[in-house]
This record gives structure tokens, C-alpha cells and sequence, in this order.
């Protein structure tokens, strides 16, 4: 869009903005109090109207500074623009004076507070005419004294006898060495009788077993003997593995020789055939030369000849 195109819209914006200020204008009594109208509304739509008065000057200006050369027709014509917002402009301020709210300041509070007064700070003086402070008496002697000054009531409960009940174990002094080995044998027997649990798990899963700490070397033995002899196994199935995928590798590159030899021979067959089938293009080519120079010369003798017999026919 040009600058051009900028000025006209300005100027139709300008024309109708005024155009809309005088219609709103035009009747005095839309801008006077009612009971629908307060006078605050009054105010706020003046307020508004001088916005528009302003940016209807601003676009005059826009339109009057891009017009370089104007005419008297259009100079009076902007003339009349001014004159008719400032006639605007004067009847939106005397309305905005006349319905302008009042403004209501409140009664300022301050002077209603009472003064402050300083505080009494009491002196030495006073204070050491005071009477001392005199504690109370006490009516009831009892809260004088602890609690643990009061006597304790003596139980009347008969006490109960223990005579008997106590066991009191016997003087070491008193007993005698060959008392104790008289008596052990009858109480631990040296041969005791077959429990029930033992004579039960012998009838079913045969004798007892036995504490074995003796043949404990020799099973450790045997079980690190049975490790190494199942370690050499293993080693000797690998062993044998490993030679049967050497043989096998060695039969795979036996055949891939085969196929590789014939390969070599069947690629060898095909470059002395393309060796004889160059040297016979290359004689093939060289013939066909030979043959095309000779068309073209019969062709070109031809065309002279024609054209010697023509113009003999023509100038004799």
C-alpha cells in the first residue's frame, strides 16, 4: 500500500468523524441532566467526544502535512474542518465545566485523636516511701510442714511365717567324694537302654548313623579325583571337536579351490575371445570407413554431374 493510499484513507476518516461530531452536537438537550442522564454520564461522554476531537486534529494534520500543493479550494476546504472542530471543541468543554462531579474531600481524622501523653516514669524517692510487701498468714498449720513430716500409719496386718518353704542347699564340706562315686553309677547306667526313637529309625532306615570326621580326608579325595577325571573328559571331547572342524575347514577350502580354479579359467576363455573380437571390430570399422567415403564421393559426383547437365541444357 502507497503513501497515496494512507492520505485517502485519512481524509475519508476525517470527514466522517465530523460528520459524527456535529450529528452528536447537534441537539443541546442530549447534553443536559435528566433522571436517566445523571450529570456523571454527561461528564464521561464529553470526556469521550474530546478524544475524538483530538484525533479528527491529528488526521487534519496528517492530511494537511501530506498535500504539498493544495489548491485554495481545498485549503478553505480544510478551513471549514477546523472550524467545525473547534466549534465542537468549545461546546464539549462548556458542557464538560457545567456537569463536572464534585469532589467531595472527607473530614480530615487527625485533629479528632487526642494528644499523646507522656508516660509517668516513677522516681527513687517514691518508691522508698513504700511500705514493704507483708505475706499473708497462713491459718492451717498442716500446709506449713512436707508431707513427709505427717506419720505413716502403722499396718495391723498380722505377718505371715515362711518356715519350711525355703529349700537351703546343703554344706559343701559335708559331702564326701565317696559319696558322689557311689551314687553316679546308679544314676547314669553305662550301658542305657534303645530309646523308642532310636529302635524306630533303625527298623526303618537301618542302623543309626555315625559321626564320619575320620573318612572326611578321604571322600574330599575322592570327589577333587572325580572333578579332574571329568575336567579330562571335557577336554578331551573338545579336543576332538576341534579337529573335526580343522578337517572340515580343510574340505571346504579343498572345494572352494575347485570353484575358484574354474573361475580362473572360464575368465582367462573369455579375454582371448575379446582379444580376437576387438582385432575384428577394429577391421570391421576400418572396412565400413572405406565403404562410407566411397557412397559419399559417388553421391557428390552424381549431384556435379547433374548439375553440368543441367546448365548445358540451359545455355546451349
Amino acid at each position: 500500500m502507497d503513501h497515496g493510499t494512507y492520505d485517502q484513507h485519512d481524509e475519508i476518516n476525517l470527514i466522517r468523524l465530523v460528520r459524527r461530531l456535529e450529528k452528536s452536537v447537534a441537539r443541546s438537550d442530549d447534553w443536559k441532566p435528566s433522571v436517566t442522564l445523571p450529570a456523571e454520564e454527561i461528564w464521561l461522554k464529553a470526556q469521550k467526544t474530546r478524544q475524538k476531537v483530538k484525533f479528527a486534529r491529528r488526521l487534519l494534520k496528517n492530511v494537511e502535512v501530506n498535500d504539498f500543493e493544495p489548491s485554495a479550494s481545498r485549503i478553505k476546504h480544510l478551513n471549514d474542518f477546523k472550524i467545525k472542530l473547534d466549534r465542537v471543541d468549545t461546546f464539549i468543554k462548556d458542557i464538560e465545566m457545567s456537569s463536572k462531579p464534585e469532589s467531595h474531600i472527607p473530614e480530615p481524622i487527625l485533629p479528632t485523636l487526642p494528644v499523646p501523653r507522656p508516660p509517668l516514669t516513677p522516681s527513687v524517692s517514691s518508691n522508698a516511701n513504700l511500705p514493704p510487701p507483708t505475706q499473708p498468714e497462713l491459718s492451717n498449720p498442716d500446709l506449713l510442714s512436707p508431707p513427709e513430716a505427717s506419720e505413716k500409719p502403722q499396718s495391723s496386718s498380722p505377718s505371715v511365717s515362711t518356715k519350711g518353704l525355703t529349700i537351703v542347699p546343703p554344706d559343701p564340706d559335708e559331702l564326701s567324694p565317696s559319696l558322689i562315686t557311689t551314687a553316679l553309677p546308679s544314676l547314669l547306667p553305662s550301658h542305657p537302654p534303645e530309646t523308642a526313637v532310636a529302635s524306630a529309625f533303625s527298623r526303618n532306615f537301618g542302623p543309626i548313623p555315625t559321626n564320619r570326621k575320620a573318612g572326611a580326608s578321604t571322600t574330599l579325595a575322592h570327589g577333587s579325583t572325580v572333578l579332574h577325571e571329568e575336567l579330562s573328559s571335557q577336554l578331551e571331547l573338545m579336543a576332538q571337536q576341534l579337529k573335526r572342524n580343522a578337517i572340515h575347514f580343510s574340505s571346504s577350502l579343498e572345494k572352494d579351490k575347485s570353484v575358484v580354479e574354474d573361475a580362473q579359467g572360464k575368465l582367462e576363455g573369455n579375454y582371448d575371445v575379446m582379444q580376437k573380437e576387438r582385432v575384428r571390430l577394429r577391421d570391421r570399422s576400418s572396412a565400413s570407413r572405406s565403404n562410407t567415403c566411397l557412397v559419399i564421393g559417388v553421391v557428390a559426383l552424381v549431384l556435379l554431374l547433374f548439375m553440368l547437365m543441367v546448365s548445358v541444357i540451359r545455355f546451349s
